[in-house]
C-alpha cells in the first residue's frame, strides 16, 4: 500500500520529468533537423510517461480503486494537481 508521502514524491518526480520533457521539446523545435534533440525528447517523454502511469496506479491503489485509473489520470493533469495534493494531505 502506498502512503501519502509516496504519492506526493511520485507527483514531484513527475513534475520534474515534465520540465525536462518540455525543455527537450523546445530544443527539438528550435532545431528540428537534429536527431540528437529528437532522441533526447523521445527519452525524456518516455520517462515522463512511465512516471505518469506509476502515479495513476499509485492513486488508484491508495484509494482502493475508489478513484479508477481513468479519473486518476485526469487528476494528475497540471490543472487539477494542486487540488489533488491538497485532498491527499487531508486524508
Amino acid at each position: 500500500m502506498y502512503t501519502v508521502t509516496d504519492i506526493i514524491s511520485a507527483i514531484a518526480k513527475l513534475e520534474s520529468l515534465e520540465a525536462v520533457s518540455n525543455a527537450c521539446d523546445e530544443a527539438w523545435e528550435r532545431n528540428p533537423e537534429s536527431s540528437a534533440a529528437e532522441a533526447a525528447f523521445d527519452e525524456a517523454y518516455k520517462a515522463e510517461w512511465v512516471q505518469r502511469e506509476a502515479c495513476i496506479v499509485m492513486i488508484a491503489e491508495f484509494t482502493n480503486h475508489a478513484i479508477d485509473t481513468r479519473t486518476a489520470g485526469q487528476l494528475i493533469k497540471p490543472d487539477y494537481r494542486a487540488r489533488l495534493i491538497n485532498a491527499i494531505h487531508a486524508v
